[in-house]
């Protein structure tokens, strides 16, 4: 029976070492494991066409070089650095529109058309606005890299030569940012 009160005092014994020193068992193995930390950031950028290119009401035949302007803004882009977004553009639904020679359509006889030009930017605009100009990159016309935040500048030009039938002419152009 002496044997039992020892091996009690010192398990009472090592517990309250245990308990006053704060002391774990030791160790002896250790296992692990890994996992991964991912994150999708997916771009963004936002076009908004800010009214129309409207070229007001002219009289034909037209003798004078008529313009007008209208402005494209890109916002919440995350691409605050270069390369910067394109902007490209299309020829407009014109029936036989090129780059060169986009056309609005007469909104009462599909076979009249007025003749239109869409050039660059500044300082990239040639001056006049003849040939391919604003497009997207075929045909000889330019797309356009666009700081995000800035107004960009959309200048129309009807040329000269022309003598389109009286009536109101549309056309539809598309606007598109590769970001």
């Amino acid at each position: 029976m002496h044997k039992r009160s020892m091996d009690r005092f010192a398990l009472a014994t090592a517990l309250f070492v245990v308990l006053v020193t704060g002391a774990a068992p030791t160790r002896a193995a250790t296992a692990t494991a890994q996992f991964f930390v991912t994150v999708q950031v997916d771009a963004s950028c936002v076009v908004s066409a800010i009214g129309n290119l409207n070229f007001g009401r002219i009289v034909s035949p037209i003798t004078q070089f008529v313009d007008t302007s209208m402005e494209i803004k890109l916002s919440s882009c995350n691409q605050s650095f270069p390369p910067y977004p394109v902007i490209s553009l299309s020829k407009g639904k014109g029936a036989g529109a090129t780059f060169a020679e986009r056309k609005m359509t007469s909104t009462s006889n599909s076979k009249n058309t007025v003749i239109y030009w869409i050039s660059l930017p500044p300082p990239f605009d040639s001056g006049g606005g003849a040939g391919p100009g604003w497009g997207d990159g075929s045909e000889g016309s330019h797309t356009y890299e666009a700081t995000p935040g800035n107004a960009i500048v959309v200048k129309g030009i009807i040329p000269i030569l022309q003598s389109p039938e009286p009536g109101a002419y549309t056309d539809t152009v598309v606007v598109t940012v590769t970001f």
